[in-house]
């Protein structure tokens, strides 16, 4: 149970809080061996909480899981939320590339790669990377490199570390 004083808190100045962002990992559950997560003590109960009497959207820099995965694990672990309040880099890289009409070389953990089936990546002008894991390989990096070297502006687009424009 959320004891009333941080209600309180949260209400400093008079001015009411519109909402909470909250991170995931750490915050909400912390991660074990078995990939399951084990639930922060209390953490459910205060977050379905705000999620009923406020605007709470959640965010993270994981970038080896899907969002609906993301989604499918916190709510087996009690937590009530909508899919679509959890922000995360791979669907803001996939808006950024598609807003710049890019392509990219995809260099990214096997896991979530079908993530990325529906950009263009025929003639990539610029790299999205993040944490391929054992995808980090010489001929990986090279093909990465090959491509930044051809462009005239070369750019990287990061998973969870940001943009890099190597002009």
């Amino acid at each position: 149970m959320i004891h009333s004083r941080v209600w309180k808190i949260m209400n400093l100045n008079n001015k009411p809080v519109k909402g909470f962002l909250l991170d995931i990992t750490g915050v909400l559950y912390n991660s074990d061996p078995n990939k399951i997560g084990r639930v922060i003590e209390g953490s459910v109960e205060a977050v379905n909480r705000l999620y009923a009497e406020s605007a709470v959207r959640f965010v993270t820099n994981e970038s080896t899981r899907s969002r609906k995965h993301l989604f499918e694990k916190l709510t087996k672990l009690g937590f009530t939320l909508k899919e679509e309040h959890i922000f995360m880099p791979i669907p803001e890289a996939k808006r950024y590339i598609k807003e710049h009409n890019l392509r990219p070389h995809i260099l990214v953990h096997k896991g979530i790669l079908n993530e990325f089936d529906d950009l263009d990546t025929k003639h990539p002008n610029c790299v999205l990377m993040g944490d391929a894991e054992g995808g980090f390989t010489y001929e990986s990096m090279n093909a990465a490199f090959r491509v930044l070297h051809a462009t005239s502006d070369p750019l990287i687009i990061t998973l969870g570390f940001g943009l890099v424009s190597l002009c």
